[in-house]
């Protein structure tokens, strides 16, 4: 801006703004953290920037089930990391959904069964 110039940035991986490719693009240079999250044994959804992860617990082993949930959420931290991108873990969640016949296997801390 006028006699200012900020510091020139050579950039390796780039689409420009408002390009109807963009969101195409995206997708595919993300789509290889599929591999990431299927090596984990854990289904997934993706569209645009959002991923979904399912994975099917039994109610009398769900350590193991968080177990897998954390390693495969770890692997996916570190595939966006190394490929120059960034998770928000601000907007990341988990829903653990029940039947009410399986619901007093659960922590304390969950909700009652209706």
């Amino acid at each position: 801006m006028g006699q200012h110039q900020s510091t020139v940035i050579r950039l390796e991986v780039r689409v420009p703004q408002q390009s109807v490719l963009g969101p195409l693009l995206f997708v595919v240079y993300c789509s290889p953290v599929a591999d990431a999250i299927t090596d984990h044994g854990v289904q997934y959804h993706q569209y645009a920037d959002d991923t979904q992860l399912h994975l099917a617990m039994r109610s009398d082993n769900t350590a193991a089930g968080l177990s897998v949930l954390a390693a495969c959420t770890a692997d996916i931290r570190q595939w966006h990391m190394q490929n120059g991108l960034q998770l928000n873990p601000d907007k990341s969640e988990a829903l653990v959904v029940y039947t009410s016949t399986n619901c007093e296997l659960w922590p304390q801390s969950c909700q009652p069964c209706p």
